[in-house]
């Protein structure tokens, strides 16, 4: 199937068989379906017809639309392969938050991205971020194009949408749901340079099994103010042969898949534009409005600001079933980040401060149908008892989660914390520089411990061989 394309369409030519009995009918239709692929294009209709007329009335129209781009599908398919253009791979737009909000910045938004895909993914590919020129100028630093470096033993199982593919478009979804810089990502479908010859790319690589049964509806996005903008109704009458084969309805508030023609992008000389791109939007970046602090039960004077919170989180590469200790809580920010990001974490916080009310952490976690910490701990973290407090909640938690042994817990995955500056709480030592040290204090004393913990066990070895 790699080298003929026309079997990619079969599945949308042969309807799926009732029961697992093969009848005659549909026997026919396999073969005269196989018969139209041995037979030269050039020959317009000789068998596709034929399998037209036996068809379901519902699945004619499909047969004509993919006879109309049989000839020009395979024409593309040696040209798509070899080219450098943006639709020749899997490639992504994303849109950032943050048009003129100080503290979004590039570094930032790559980094949590990055991180957060690995955590979403358990993956090292390497994601490349290009510019897309836009005009407006100001818009140029929210829109970039986005491609996954597979490995190159990927490369085989990964053409055309292969397993590799849909796995890094999953990958790539739960990673910007996860991601406070992230407005939405869109997968690049077909580019042309009319509306036509990107409708007929769309509909010559159009899968069946992607999103086709679900409801749907088209958006235009101008981005340059010197260019009319196409009305949806035109773009729907020359895009005809790709949105003939959507089986599902038109919903115009919820759709399942929310498509976009893209007017007035450009990029540079390895990704060329052309001026007219169909994308599909796979997913939105985290909604932060219910994360602010004026939506908190627990209040504080100097609260961390949820973007930040989020991408210290995500930073943290963050999983399932991870422990996570932030040992400046606070109010919890952190902690309420890593609870929204992935399921079944592990939290616990400390904090000496008398002032901040935990009941209403919990509620906060309540609130959001998000799991509380599984332990607030008030005291300093300096103190080798609150330590061990620590350790012994995220145990009796992890105990509680999964029936394995104790061994489960090996310590913490992730300490992400806002420390403070030590002025107004008028500390004796830097927070920062305490916290290395008893990062390496708690390493030196777990090295001590399963130095002896090997020794007890090889006399015991020794003492059962006696």
């Amino acid at each position: 199937s790699d080298k003929c394309p026309l079997l990619r369409v079969l599945p949308v030519m042969i309807p799926p068989p009732r029961s697992s009995k093969i009848s005659t009918r549909n026997f026919i239709v396999v073969f005269l379906g196989i018969l139209c692929i041995l037979v030269p294009v050039r020959k317009k209709g000789l068998g596709l017809s034929v399998v037209g007329e036996l068809l379901p009335k519902r699945h004619r129209l499909k047969a004509k639309v993919l006879q109309h781009n049989l000839v020009s599908s395979i024409q593309k398919s040696k040209h798509c392969r070899n080219s450098h253009s943006i639709c020749a791979e899997d490639r992504y737009i994303i849109q950032w938050k943050g048009d003129g909000v100080e503290g979004y910045t590039s570094p930032f938004r790559h980094m949590e991205f990055q991180n957060a895909f690995a955590a979403s993914s358990n993956r090292t590919n390497a994601i490349k971020f290009q510019d897309l020129d836009v005009n407006p100028s100001n818009e140029k630093q929210l829109l970039q194009l986005l491609r996954i470096e597979h490995a190159a033993a990927d490369d085989d199982n990964d053409d055309d949408g292969g397993t590799n593919s849909i796995a890094s478009r999953i990958y790539l979804a739960e990673a910007s749901q996860r991601c406070a810089s992230v407005r939405s990502i869109y997968h690049v479908l077909a580019c042309g340079d009319s509306l036509e010859a990107c409708g007929d790319e769309a509909a010559s690589n159009f899968k069946i099994s992607t999103f086709s049964s679900g409801s749907w509806c088209i958006r235009v996005k101008n981005l340059n103010s010197s260019m009319r903008s196409l009305e949806e109704s035109t773009v729907l009458s020359s895009m005809s042969g790709f949105f003939q084969l959507l089986d599902g309805r038109v919903d115009l508030t919820h759709p399942q898949n929310l498509f976009h023609v893209w007017q007035g992008l450009s990029g540079n000389a390895n990704d060329k534009l052309s001026p007219f791109l169909l994308t599909r939007q796979i997913a939105t970046g985290f909604d932060l409005s219910f994360y602010k602090p004026n939506t908190r039960e627990c209040v504080t004077s100097t609260p961390l600001d949820p973007i930040a919170a989020f991408i210290m989180v995500n930073a943290g590469r963050v999983s399932r079933d991870v422990h996570v200790l932030d040992p400046y809580a606070g109010s919890g920010s952190v902690l309420l980040a890593a609870s929204a990001v992935a399921h079944n974490v592990v939290t616990i916080g400390i904090d000496r401060d008398e002032t901040i009310h935990f009941p209403s952490i919990i509620k906060d976690f309540h609130h959001r149908s998000l799991t509380p910490p599984s332990g607030l701990i008030r005291g300093d973290f300096r103190n080798a008892s609150i330590r061990q407090q620590a350790k012994k909640s995220a145990l009796s938690a992890t105990l509680s989660l999964s029936s394995e042994s104790s061994s489960a817990f090996q310590g913490f995955d992730a300490i992400i914390t806002d420390p403070p500056y030590g002025i107004r709480e008028r500390l004796d030592s830097d927070p920062l520089l305490d916290l290395f040290r008893i990062i390496a204090l708690e390493n030196e004393n777990d090295v001590r411990c399963t130095m002896q913990t090997q020794q007890h066990k090889g006399r015991f070895i020794n003492r059962c061989r006696e």
